[in-house]
């Protein structure tokens, strides 16, 4: 969440069974929910039911705009997609696995499908950032949401970093710094990053090349840091003379 916007970003690696794990690392995880809307959706997890979610958000959302013949608030959409997730869980993680095993839950932890989806959205001077659990119970964020194998990495860097006054601006490098940070700890995360901007009235993807540029300046910046705290450590730099270093701007 930004003063002026939101971000929502993601790695682009994913992994799914081909007979044994098979791994791809130029998937577009960040989705565009509904044309001339500034809505993106992401989703980590199993792969088919992360696009199950989204189309099934999709159709109820243009069924119920159908027949209200009225454009539906952001906050309804939310409500629509607990709904079509909630549904999904049902169908394939409650009622296939009982028709096809008799008792799903004696089976284990394998045979049901994970996925969970983050929407962000603005609109007029409403801003929206939630995470919406496979069974379908949407969590409203005010700062920050993260999801997938990566987000206890993730989490642990935005509590040191975010700030409550940033802007679009900004919050595209600290989303794409935090990524790249957790790509170097965990393996299921890689790939290229995809991030979009969100703000009023517009819906902003960043291009490969300006992801790639930031990321280099951001790592440049990274190398100076870590030899900063280096020196801290040593003793050979005080955290006072840096804080009176900082003041003077």
């Amino acid at each position: 969440m930004c003063v002026d916007g939101v971000i929502v970003a993601s790695d682009s690696q994913v992994e799914f069974a081909r007979g044994a794990p098979v791994k791809r690392v130029n998937a577009n995880k960040v989705h565009r929910l509904l044309e001339n809307r500034s809505i993106a959706i992401a989703g980590a997890g199993t792969l088919t039911f992360i696009t199950k979610s989204i189309a099934e958000i999709r159709r109820s959302i243009k069924e119920r705009e159908r027949r209200e013949n009225r454009t539906i608030s952001l906050e309804e959409i939310i409500d629509i997609a607990e709904s079509a997730v909630a549904a999904i869980y049902k169908t394939y993680n409650i009622e296939r696995l009982r028709y096809l095993y008799g008792k799903p839950e004696e089976k284990g932890e394998e045979y049901y499908h994970h996925f969970t989806l983050v929407l962000g959205g603005v609109e007029d001077d409403e801003k929206r950032l939630c995470i919406i659990h496979e069974d379908g119970i949407a969590e409203i964020e005010e700062t920050y949401a993260t999801v997938g194998s990566g987000a206890a990495y993730a989490e642990y860097l935005l509590s040191k970093l975010y700030d409550k006054e940033i802007d679009v601006n900004t919050g595209k490098k600290l989303a794409i710094y935090v990524i790249k940070e957790v790509e170097r700890m965990d393996p299921n995360v890689g790939g290229p990053v995809n991030v979009v901007i969100l703000s009023r009235g517009k819906y902003e993807e960043l291009t490969r090349e300006e992801v790639e540029r930031i990321s280099i300046n951001l790592l440049n910046l990274d190398d100076v840091v870590s030899k900063i705290y280096r020196e801290i450590i040593m003793g050979r730099i005080s955290s006072e003379d840096l804080e009176k270093f900082l003041a003077r701007g």
